[in-house]
């Protein structure tokens, strides 16, 4: 098969609806021929099978219109084309039922035959037009009823046809192409079904269900009509055309049962595997996803901390820095002038070098920090080993007569340099917002609670105001009271950083002259 021609009509060619469009127009406008120039005993209109019962020359039109909507594809034209059949079969009606004309002088066709049009118009609007899936189910199931009963009684006995009402003058080709028109309607409505989804794209050609289509529609309407033909032409007898038949549709129901169930198994098979390999890569997609979070938080988090890195070398080294160099011009000037004493330089000098130091702790704390925070795998400690720890190291700058108290109910095993990181910066902003006629007291209290382990920290300092810091305390570079000035204002920004990292919550309770509490939560689930 050339390329070309394959493309363009692939695994569709050999569709019954194809074949029944071709040979329903090639019928009807061979009959409306022999019609029009007065021979209507031919084998076309059924004559020879039936004189009594010909395809009329009206229902070849009906005929003819019900080929050509088979290859339409503009919806407006086809709506045009079955209201138009429906119009000639309604006119049939009107005046067979008002018996205004005598049906077989004006070459009507049967009631039956009207039925059918009536039937297959509307299938094929309900596939074409509209598309209702039950609607179609029971005209196309009735129409095929109908047919069969038609083209099955011709076989088993002619006479006996002709002497139920409505069929008496169907003839044999009407009802067989009815019959083929009835099978080819429920392919058509099949393959609507299957175009919209593009299983092309998706599955491999050997569970496409085009491939079989043509062994459920097709050989079927070839097999009826060829032996019903042998079996009027006396080359096989009625009784072996019936045995053919049914012995035929018993066998191909049989082995279309067993193929169906077999391509079925394949095709579930075929699915499958591609579940199972959407699967896999929609996996490795959410790792790499995951991969690729992680990257961007910890992208951000190092832009963030060079950002505060550069922020406070800007603010904590310029300033001093400058204040150093305008000391300097100073010193010059100072045998000459008597604007300053030496010992107001002197204090001068230490209050820039104190901030300059200052400064450059800042820096080394926060690179502690960041080089810690990066850490993959952190040492972890006794909280109540760090704690007290930490009460000796600062012990030599913690206020005189200063209460420490510790009570850890239940110790546990956390980051150290989080603990140290959180500790640290409470003691030392407790130290340095203690009230100057009171005696600093802290009392830091653990315990565990289910799954969540609690760590209250309180001291009696000179305290805050919440309703105006409360949503600025953990912020970078804010300061909350006036003894603030010598701060970097990042301590309490770098305590909730691993409050966070250790999986918990801090609040704040505090008051100005009361004091300041506060309490952690961590989740160790």
């Amino acid at each position: 098969m050339p390329t070309a021609f394959k493309n363009l009509y692939g695994n569709k060619l050999l569709f019954s609806y194809k074949l029944t469009a071709l040979v329903t127009i090639l019928v009807s406008l061979i009959n409306i021929f022999f019609w029009l120039i007065g021979d209507y005993q031919n084998i076309f209109s059924g004559y020879t099978v039936n004189p009594n019962a010909t395809m009329k020359i009206i229902t070849s039109i009906s005929f003819l219109i019900v080929g050509i909507i088979y290859l339409l594809k503009n919806k407006k034209i086809i709506r045009l084309f079955i209201i138009t059949g429906l119009l000639i079969q309604l006119s049939e009606f009107s005046l067979i039922f008002f018996t205004s004309i005598n049906p077989q002088e004006w070459r009507l066709s049967s009631s039956i035959t009207l039925t059918m049009f009536m039937l297959t118009y509307l299938a094929l609007y309900f596939i074409k037009v509209k598309r209702f899936k039950v609607v179609f189910l029971f005209l196309n199931s009735t129409l095929y009823i109908i047919a069969s009963f038609g083209v099955f009684y011709y076989l088993l006995d002619m006479e006996e046809l002709n002497n139920i009402r409505g069929f008496e003058s169907l003839s044999w080709n009407t009802a067989i192409l009815f019959f083929m028109n009835a099978i080819s309607l429920f392919e058509l409505k099949l393959i609507k079904r299957i175009d919209s989804i593009k299983l092309e794209d998706s599955f491999t050609k050997k569970t496409h269900p085009y491939n079989y289509f043509p062994f459920f529609f097709l050989i079927p309407i070839i097999v009826i009509i060829v032996t019903s033909f042998l079996a009027y032409k006396n080359v096989i007898s009625l009784i072996q055309a019936i045995f053919i038949i049914i012995l035929f549709l018993k066998t191909s129901s049989f082995i279309n049962m067993f193929f169906y169930s077999y391509n079925f198994i394949r095709f579930y098979t075929d699915i499958s595997q591609k579940s199972t390999e959407l699967r896999k890569n929609n996996e490795k997609l959410n790792y790499l996803n995951k991969e690729l979070a992680e990257l961007n938080d910890n992208l951000k988090n190092k832009n963030s901390y060079l950002e505060d890195f550069a922020t406070m070398t800007s603010h904590n080294l310029r300033e001093p820095i400058i204040a150093l160099k305008e000391l300097q011009k100073v010193t010059k000037h100072v045998s000459t002038e008597s604007s300053f004493t030496n010992e107001e330089l002197q204090d001068m000098f230490y209050t820039s070098i104190r901030s300059l130091n200052q400064g450059i702790n800042s820096l080394i704390q926060y690179h502690e920090f960041i080089k810690n925070n990066e850490k993959e795998t952190e040492l972890k400690t006794s909280l109540h080993k760090e704690i007290n720890n930490l009460f000796s190291e600062l012990e030599n700058i913690m206020p005189e007569q200063s209460t420490l108290s510790l009570n850890v109910e239940e110790d546990i095993m956390l980051s150290k340099n989080c603990i140290d990181t959180i500790f640290r910066n409470l003691i030392t902003n407790s130290i340095k917002y203690k009230k100057e006629d009171t005696n600093l007291s802290i009392k830091i209290i653990c315990y565990k609670v289910n799954n969540c382990y609690n760590i209250l920290y309180k001291d009696n300092g000179i305290g805050m105001n919440l309703n105006f810091f409360k949503k600025q305390l953990f912020k970078k570079r804010k300061r909350m009271h006036e003894k603030s000035n010598n701060s970097n204002g990042y301590g309490l920004y770098y305590t909730e950083l691993c409050v966070k990292k250790l999986n918990g919550k801090i609040n704040v309770y505090s008051k100005p002259g009361k004091g300041t509490a506060f309490r952690i939560r961590i989740n160790i689930s």
